[in-house]
């Protein structure tokens, strides 16, 4: 581990809604996390949502405390539920400097909107789109984490995808059959939007740990990644396929333009035209391994600088 990676992972806390780390690790591309709020079980969160919306006074009670606890220069706050006043209440202590990440496209996820987001605080987007519409930073950099994949073995699947429907199901169903119909051996799971969906559809399955979805493409040739509409910033798919040094098959034209594409690994794919035969031909083609420093473009260490020395 480098000084500079230590310094670095010392002096960020992310602030996540998802989020039950507290502290560091031994991997040098692992920050310190904790969620914003204090979230015991499925009764206090629904009781804390609805003392929000109703604008109750006391906010403050339930929000994580621990936080005042970190002496380090900076927060990396990520949007899903976090309000206007949870933010100002962070910038009272005067403490660090703080920074606010949209990892989902703008209206995609319950979270304030860009105007609703206090003056003083810098807010930063993985989308070129929403950069441009919103006037907000946009993050250059992919991140990821080296230590979560494992070693490429023999191959078991063509294609696999794994995650949300978000309007995406159809599609990806539809390109499943294809894909299958045409020989090839796919892993696709659809998750569907919240748990009240499952039921709807029978092709929709379970979530899986992110453990399991490493070793799926440890033992892959390609992953699909399918863009929301309007989406034009790069994801963890890209991410994933850079590391693992394995095929990406997306349907964001704008991947074209980025400084790692290689029309060798990556398809350029469009869902109204697409064909298995494609997919097949571009699987034939000999890969080309991503050189280190394409690599090392794409980790949470490279990522977390831009935004906080930019």
């Amino acid at each position: 581990m480098s000084n500079a990676n230590l310094d670095i992972r010392q002096d960020v806390l992310f602030i996540h809604a998802g989020s039950t780390k507290t502290g560091l690790t031994d991997n040098p591309q692992q920050f310190a996390a904790m969620p914003p709020f204090r979230n015991k079980n499925l009764f206090t969160r629904i009781l804390r949502e609805i003392w929000f919306r109703t604008g109750l006074p006391f906010r403050e009670i339930w929000y994580n405390k621990d936080v005042l606890t970190f002496e380090g220069k900076h927060l990396l706050v990520f949007d899903p539920q976090i309000t206007r006043p949870y933010l100002q209440w962070l910038q009272k202590q005067n403490k660090w400097g703080i920074h606010f990440y949209y990892g989902n496209k703008v209206g995609r996820a319950r979270h304030i909107t860009p105007d609703k987001v206090p003056d003083g605080i810098p807010i930063w987007t993985y989308d070129d789109k929403d950069s441009r519409d919103y006037n907000l930073n946009y993050c250059t950099k992919a991140g990821g984490d080296p230590s979560n994949f494992y070693p490429k073995e023999a191959p078991e699947y063509d294609v696999i995808y794994v995650g949300k429907d978000k309007g995406r199901g159809e599609f990806i169903f539809r390109l499943e059959k294809e894909l299958n119909a045409a020989g090839m051996k796919t892993f696709f799971r659809v998750v569907p939007e919240t748990r009240f969906d499952k039921n709807k559809d029978p092709r929709y399955g379970e979530p899986i740990p992110y453990s399991e979805i490493c070793r799926l493409i440890a033992r892959s040739r390609a992953i699909l990644n399918v863009a929301l509409p309007g989406q034009e910033g790069h994801t963890v798919r890209d991410t994933e396929a850079i590391w693992n040094n394995v095929k990406l098959i997306t349907t964001n034209k704008k991947t074209a333009e980025r400084a790692y594409y290689r029309p060798e690994n990556i398809l350029i794919a469009d869902e109204a035209t697409v064909t298995a035969e494609q997919i097949r031909a571009f699987l034939d083609v000999p890969f080309v391994p991503y050189p280190p420093e394409t690599q090392q473009d794409c980790t949470n260490v490279a990522w977390v600088k831009e935004i906080i020395e930019r």
